[in-house]
């Protein structure tokens, strides 16, 4: 079975690109698109840089990218589609909760505001009186 990065040189040797038009084509720098085709990610600063680019590259070179980014979180040892699913799903309680008291806090100001009007309505005309 062939590396990430083999694939990846393989398939621009193919189209008979160098790293230089490749670079000038995606507006990744050439140190990243050979350290992706040495298979050397660890130079790519973050994980969501080197998907990014993975998934960039493999669209220019016409090849479908989601082998490859499953076998690089594979073998990075990242997280898995169905485990950003749940933090997507903690994320999303905790917004709602922030709603629930942002509404809560709202509905109370109004509340006492609305009391301190009926009250100066209801109180100011008796104390001229």
């Amino acid at each position: 079975m062939t590396s990430i990065g083999q694939t990846l040189a393989e398939e621009r040797r193919r189209r008979k690109a160098s790293v230089k038009d490749v670079e000038k084509a995606i507006k990744i720098r050439a140190k990243y698109i050979s350290a992706m085709e040495r298979d050397e990610f660890k130079e790519i600063i973050g994980e969501a840089y080197v998907l990014g680019f993975l998934k960039t590259y493999a669209q220019w070179l016409e090849i479908d990218p989601q082998p490859l980014l499953e076998s690089y979180r594979e073998k990075a040892g990242t997280s898995s589609p169905a485990k950003r699913d749940v933090f997507a799903a903690r994320d999303r309680e905790v917004k709602t909760r922030r709603r629930r008291f942002l509404f809560g806090f709202v509905f109370l100001a109004a509340f006492v505001i609305l009391i301190i009007i009926l009250t100066t309505q209801f109180f100011l005309p008796l104390a001229r009186g």
